[in-house]
């Protein structure tokens, strides 16, 4: 754990805002270059992922509160402090509020839907496994007490005083668990594109599989407000998990055959 990337005088730089910094530049970069190889305008991409990032800001800051909000609304004072303000929010947040947002524009710049969201998959895969790696060196998104000897212990008191993970106690390796998920899933979805395969498959395989792994990696979550539902039997975060696959199960449904012309070739 390496919370302080950089520290000058009273202005520190923290490693999980560089890495989320970075995720964010190579997702980008990752889906103009497949957005070129598979036929699409890489300007109209572009924007739309300058809106995809900031509708995910948004997006993952209301499901942070959604998920406390229990806490939060009764200490209001709390969605102004250091640990909240400088907190990612939650992935799944960002991820439901970018689409709202991204398809509407996709129609109305005329860019083909299915063949959209399949070129910008892996570009989320890949993001997700870069950013998670940044969870670990700050801290958050930690995962329960465990008695497993590839426990992670964490000593940084800056972290936990940002973040709350607690210290000196081993903890399941969730950040490891999902970062691996996530680059193994991206590294999946880049051979299916580079196959023949229907547009919107792709994503499809996306929304499946990534929503299949968070769904039992918040089983091994230690970091509160992990927002309950249903007599705590399954988290806000699961139900948006469980709603992906459903939504992976349309997108199949939808699929459209992919003409020879728009296939990927590798190299």
């Amino acid at each position: 754990m390496y919370p302080r990337l950089f520290t000058f005088g009273h202005i520190t730089i923290p490693t999980y805002g560089a890495l989320i910094a970075c995720a964010v530049i190579v997702a980008l970069l990752l889906a103009l270059e497949l957005a070129r190889r598979t036929g699409l305008d890489p300007n109209r991409i572009w924007t739309l992922g300058l809106l995809a990032i900031g509708s995910a800001i948004v997006g993952s800051k209301l499901l942070l509160i959604l998920d406390n909000w229990s806490i939060l609304s009764s200490s209001p004072q709390l969605l102004l402090n250091q640990s909240t303000l400088q907190s990612g929010g939650v992935f799944l947040g960002g991820v439901a509020l970018a689409f709202v947002v991204c398809i509407p524009y996709a129609l109305h710049a005329r860019l083909p839907l299915l063949r959209t969201m399949d070129a910008i998959a892996p570009a989320l895969a890949l993001g997700q496994g870069i950013g998670r790696i940044g969870c670990l060196a700050a801290g958050c998104c930690y995962g329960r007490p465990t008695n497993a000897h590839w426990g992670l212990v964490f000593t940084s008191r800056f972290a936990a005083r940002t973040t709350g993970v607690p210290l000196g106690v081993p903890l399941y390796p969730t950040q490891i668990f999902e970062s691996a998920a996530s680059l193994l899933i991206c590294a999946a979805l880049l051979f299916l594109l580079s196959r023949r395969h229907r547009d919107g498959e792709v994503m499809a395989a996306w929304l499946f599989l990534y929503g299949i792994a968070r769904y039992f990696l918040e089983f091994y979550r230690g970091d509160a407000g992990r927002g309950s539902l249903f007599a705590d039997a399954i988290s806000v975060t699961q139900l948006l998990a469980v709603f992906m696959v459903l939504a992976a199960g349309v997108l199949w449904s939808r699929a459209r055959p992919l003409k020879t012309e728009q296939l990927v070739h590798a190299g």
